[in-house]
């Protein structure tokens, strides 16, 4: 089901495509809400359109079973821009669409754009 990682004083867990029973996903939700909502360090990615025109006030956490349960809080509905974030999920879809060896063996050519990271020339607008 999952994996506990070192011991910081605060619970951390490795999904192994399993979720634990629904009483503990929602209290690790709302005790990581708790602890990042208020988080207020860094900035909104400006070089990027699509990222430029979001509140960096939206905090929102949606946790997802294979069975199709969620555990959603704060700003979890709010639309927003994955970005490279989509790389992982269109990695596992081209696995199960070729197998992984045959994706795994392009991997090294193709998996940039060939646009140096930051360049704003192929961002989503």
């Amino acid at each position: 089901m999952y994996t506990p990682l070192p011991d910081d004083g605060l619970p951390s867990l490795i999904s192994t495509g399993h979720l634990p029973p629904a009483e503990e996903v929602e209290i690790l939700v709302r005790q990581v809400y708790a602890r990042y909502r208020d988080v207020d360090e860094g900035k909104v990615a400006d070089y990027i359109p699509a990222l430029a025109k979001v509140s960096p006030k939206l905090f929102g956490i949606c946790i997802a079973g294979i069975n199709g349960r969620t555990f959603a809080m704060g700003d979890a509905t709010h639309e927003f821009s994955i970005q490279s974030v989509s790389k992982p999920f269109v990695f596992a879809l081209v696995c199960e669409a070729i197998g992984s060896e045959e994706a795994q063996q392009g991997w090294g050519e193709r998996h940039g754009s060939a646009v140096q990271f930051g360049h704003g020339g192929r961002a989503e607008q």
